[in-house]
């Protein structure tokens, strides 16, 4: 829709700096603006408990689309996590209805802590709250993400069109500010050891926390 009224609009808006596919004849009228806030938008620094035996609060949000697979695949992965390490984690998903009793009897036998939810009102102040995301790549999401400064792991939802959500997730892997996994190799092991790794390693949250906060953040509001 975007590139059919580029000809005949008189200014275009642009969510990124790096816009695939617009013509560089309408570069003169395009504006580099960001993405809007929410009216309860609150910036604060993110704040890092680097203590061993703080519970990791991790946040697995799929969205409207592909939801059910990611969350079985991401179920799969933490389950897998020893015993030890799965002490000091607590899960919250955004679960849709035909999962939840599933999953709820899953986490349960697992003794893991969880929350199942089938809709987050305030997605912000959930990030601020968690101290890890994994999650699709829209570019509210990604807009969310470096608002809230959140060490995420993207999985862009494979059939976006033109592959958007990975090149979406991809302006933030440039700046080491998250990680992406390809959901078609969620199953690896080496998928496992990422999300693992990320649990585990306070240094590597810091790390991406700290690139987050860098990034300039446009309100389009404005």
């Amino acid at each position: 829709v975007n590139i059919f009224f580029s000809p005949v609009a008189n200014k275009i808006f642009l969510n990124f700096k790096e816009t695939k596919k617009l013509k560089s004849i309408y570069k003169k009228k395009s504006f580099f603006v960001g993405l809007p806030k929410s009216p309860i938008y609150n910036y604060r620094l993110r704040k890092v408990n680097v203590e061993k035996n703080i519970i990791k609060r991790i946040f697995v949000c799929g969205g409207s689309q592909g939801a059910e697979n990611l969350n079985y695949n991401i179920k799969n992965l933490l389950l897998k996590i020893n015993k030890e390490c799965s002490k000091k984690i607590e899960i919250s998903m955004q679960c849709p209805s035909s999962q939840f009793n599933e999953f709820k009897e899953v986490f349960e036998q697992s003794q893991i802590k969880y929350e199942l939810k089938i809709f987050y009102d305030n997605i912000l102040e959930k990030l601020y709250k968690t101290d890890i995301l994994i999650a699709r790549a829209g570019a509210g999401t990604v807009n969310d993400v470096i608002i809230a400064q959140i060490p995420t792991i993207f999985i862009p939802l494979p059939n976006s069109s033109d592959n958007h959500q990975f090149q979406n997730a991809q302006y933030l892997q440039k700046k080491n500010a998250a990680l992406i996994i390809d959901e078609n190799k969620l199953k690896n092991n080496h998928s496992y050891l990422i999300i693992k790794k990320l649990i585990e390693d306070n240094y590597q949250q810091i790390s991406l926390m700290k690139n987050l906060q860098k990034i300039n953040n446009l309100d389009a509001n404005s």
